[in-house]
């Protein structure tokens, strides 16, 4: 089990804690983060493995506890966080174009001055240049590609297997549950694309491998949006359960809604409570799942999990545990209201 105690905040922060707040995760079961934007739920979440920003960050101390014990090592763990920065793909793209017409411009300069031996190093220092702005692009707009590629390293792959397993069992069970209700769907277009990235980290674009599944056909990279970095998400996820040079591992995942359909974040939530109940079966150790979200889909669909709601009231940060529905009655009021 972990705990994430906060203890109080200093006198320059922008936030109060005016009484002690702990907070409960406990193994193999999702713990859910609710509330409106800027309430501390991201910040809160990334205290867990001390990714910056975190509560220290905002001027507010907290200790992290691991069955009862305060010396808690992070390089014990699997450490992971999905950010939402993962839609930055698009992005990525459009920024290519730019580094080429860059590129375009150092290779004719070069070749102007091509052989003036006082100039030479200038050379040197466009390819330098050139190189720093491919690597930035890289790490900016596909970390989440290159994360899932390093976890591809430690997996085991008989356990990713019956995890994705576990997917496409969900996916059955899914549409028989709203066989009939409007629309029939099939397992294609429950989840129309697959993901597949080869090679090894930082070696671009070109090692992303995507197939509509309703045509069977390839996708052209340049015509990609950000729902292939939400259909990555699920082997994402299964890559990260099933790997086994780590026994503990804690993955924080910010709005795993974004570019999911409302059935599919439903299917996500359920995939993820399946595996995470059959753990043991599995054997997978010790897994934390924290989720930060606004959408009542993610929310409400597992059975296996704990929520907190987030708020803050004159400067002070509340976090109480909370059913999940709390948090959009709210919505669900105006909502109701407007339609009158």
């Amino acid at each position: 089990m972990l705990k994430l105690l906060i203890k109080r905040s200093k006198r320059d922060s922008p936030f109060k804690v005016r009484n002690k707040i702990e907070l409960i995760f406990e193994e193999n079961k999702s713990t859910i983060f609710v509330g409106l934007n800027a309430s501390l739920k991201s910040i809160t979440a990334r205290s867990l493995g001390k990714w910056k920003p975190n509560l220290e960050s905002i001027g507010i101390s907290y200790e992290v506890i691991y069955n009862d014990r305060t010396q808690y090592d992070p390089g014990e763990w699997l450490l992971d966080i999905i950010e939402d920065s993962r839609l930055i793909l698009r992005a990525w793209l459009k920024s290519e174009e730019t580094l080429s017409i860059i590129n375009r411009y150092i290779e004719g300069w070069k070749s102007t001055i091509e052989g003036q031996s006082d100039l030479r190093s200038m050379i040197e220092e466009f390819n330098k240049v050139s190189k720093q702005l491919e690597n930035l692009l890289n790490e900016l707009g596909l970390s989440f590609v290159n994360n899932y590629l390093r976890l591809k390293k430690g997996l085991d792959t008989s356990k990713f297997s019956q995890i994705m397993n576990i997917l496409e069992t969900t996916k059955k069970e899914v549409l028989e549950k709203i066989k009939g209700f409007g629309e029939e769907l099939t397992i294609e277009n429950l989840l129309p694309l697959d993901v597949e990235v080869m090679g090894e980290p930082y070696y671009g674009m070109e090692w992303i491998v995507m197939r509509d599944l309703r045509n069977k056909m390839k996708i052209k990279r340049e015509t990609i949006s950000s729902s292939v970095a939400s259909a990555l998400l699920f082997k994402y996820v299964a890559a990260f359960l099933s790997n086994v040079e780590y026994e503990k591992k804690l993955i924080i995942i910010e709005e795993p809604e974004e570019a999911l359909a409302p059935l599919q974040q439903v299917l996500f939530m359920l995939f993820l409570d399946k595996t995470l109940s059959n753990s043991e079966e599995l054997d997978i150790g010790e897994n934390y799942v924290v989720i930060t979200t606004h959408s009542p889909y993610i929310a409400l669909a597992p059975r296996n999990k704990r929520t907190y709601y987030f708020s803050i009231v004159d400067r002070t940060l509340k976090i109480e545990e909370s059913i999940p529905r709390k948090p959009f009655i709210l919505g669900e009021y105006l909502l109701l209201k407007e339609l009158e």
